[in-house]
């Protein structure tokens, strides 16, 4: 069964940040189920990500849960360009916990050191050049790194660092 935003009930479970219902969910449906993607091919875990304050659910799907923390979407995002896009230090942070690659690329190219620094997440950008991300990589599709993607912005915390 799947609704008007092609969502399973899974995913709604999973939203819910309702350990205890994803659990149940689990044990009644085929597991197979469980990296249901939608249209965007977002799975259950880029969607979590996306609400943001969720780290403890992000932590259990992946560790109690077993779900893929290197998955991609259509334009080959993972959770971590997701989280990194959004500016969520707690979700970045409990990713590269779970030892996920950190200079993944998009089909852009894009490492979500990009994202980061083109949306001016400063807390996102440090963690990630903390953690190893390859400061000057460039994205193929505009060939600019992360220090155009600050001064576009005219983010000097950024720059400077």
């Amino acid at each position: 069964m799947i609704d008007k935003k092609e969502w399973i009930p899974f995913m709604w479970g999973v939203v819910s940040e309702n350990e205890e219902i994803v659990r149940k969910m689990l044990k009644t449906f085929d597991i197979s189920h469980h990296e249901k993607e939608n249209k965007a091919a977002a799975t259950p875990l880029h969607i979590v990500t996306g609400k943001g304050r969720q780290a403890r659910t992000l932590d259990v799907m992946i560790s109690n849960l077993g779900f893929d923390k290197m998955a991609k979407d259509i334009l080959d995002r993972t959770v971590l360009h997701v989280a990194a896009y959004c500016g969520f230090v707690a979700c970045v942070h409990k990713l590269i916990d779970h030892g996920v690659e950190i200079n993944v690329s998009d089909k852009d190219e894009k490492i979500p050191l990009h994202p980061a620094c083109s949306r001016g997440k400063e807390d996102v950008v440090h963690l990630l050049a903390n953690s190893g991300a390859t400061i000057n990589r460039y994205s193929w599709g505009n060939e600019t790194t992360r220090l155009n993607y600050a001064v576009g912005n005219n983010n000097t915390e950024i720059i400077q660092f």
